[in-house]
């Protein structure tokens, strides 16, 4: 009998040995799963944000009627963008430098004079409004004019705005005359101490005092135009590689799942294995037992006749 039962707890130990693998390996899909969730939200929330700027972009929100007739003939024209498409502004200053384009945003950077007067043309032949117009070969470089060190004033706005140096011109005689300060209180005392007389000073938020004394602000845009192209190349990007990923993770899941049956199909085997050694054991211990009992029985009618 001892060896039956070293055999069983041979068995029990194998049992458990796959047992612990089946969770393990259940653990792990289980982790693959919620990754793969939690993917397929990212994705999701990817592809709502890049719909919507698709959507902006194609309709050329934030920027007015009178652009948007000029935008829509780019082919007459060997070069027409705004700024807001030319430049590149770190996010935590794309309020601020909204808030000092304003209108600005939709200024129209063409080549030449004459594509500027082709474009004044379209206007008028459409009666479509005014727009303002930047010549590429008209403007010219020139040094931003020096502001005294002022802890309290951030620097020139557009220090801040990176673009290609031919378009430098034109950001440079847009943003030149705003100073950045950190917020409206920062700016009122700064205007009401007259230091900067010729400068509006501007706010990360986009508020704006003006050197008359005039304040504008309010809530910026919760969908900035400037960088919402760069936003959409961006997010088509994230969307891909996203897609990739979770593409990897449920091949990996998939691999998961044939290893957990495999396993589970490896401890069954091993169950029934084991089962039948115990019904081994049962019929060998029943056989005894009654063997004992025969011979008991046998003996005890034995014992009866030899005393008659």
């Amino acid at each position: 009998m001892n060896g039956f039962t070293a055999s069983l707890r041979t068995w029990e130990r194998e049992l458990d040995k796959v047992r612990r693998r089946v969770e393990d390996a259940k653990k792990a899909r289980n982790a693959l799963l919620e990754r793969e969730s939690e993917l397929r939200q990212r994705v999701l929330t990817a592809k709502s944000e890049l719909d919507l700027l698709r959507v902006l972009e194609e309709r050329k929100e934030g920027y007015g009627d009178s652009a948007k007739v000029i935008l829509s003939k780019e082919d007459a024209f060997s070069e027409v963008a705004t700024v807001a498409d030319r430049i590149e502004v770190p996010q935590e200053y794309v309020a601020a430098i909204e808030g000092a384009l304003g209108a600005g945003l939709s200024t129209l950077i063409l080549d030449s004079e004459d594509d500027v007067a082709k474009a004044i043309g379209f206007l008028k032949k459409s009666k479509k409004g005014r727009a303002a117009f930047a010549a590429l070969a008209m403007l010219k470089a020139s040094p931003a004019p020096d502001i005294s060190s002022d802890e309290s004033i951030i620097g020139r706005a557009s220090d801040v705005v990176k673009c290609e140096e031919s378009y430098r011109p034109v950001v440079n005689s847009l943003l030149d005359r705003f100073l950045l300060c950190e917020d409206l209180e920062t700016a009122i005392r700064i205007h009401k101490r007259g230091k900067y007389p010729e400068y509006s000073l501007l706010t990360r938020s986009g508020d704006l005092v003006e050197p008359t004394g005039i304040i504008r602000g309010g809530s910026p845009s919760d969908q900035p135009v400037i960088g919402r192209k760069k936003r959409i190349e961006t997010l088509e990007k994230n969307v891909v590689a996203l897609e990739k990923f979770r593409s990897n993770v449920e091949h990996e899941l998939l691999k998961r799942e044939v290893r957990i049956q495999k396993l589970q199909a490896e401890f069954s085997s091993l169950d029934d294995s084991y089962q039948e050694e115990i019904r081994k054991r049962v019929d060998v211990e029943s056989f005894v037992s009654t063997t004992r009992y025969s011979i008991k029985n046998s003996e005890d009618r034995l014992a009866r006749v030899e005393q008659e």
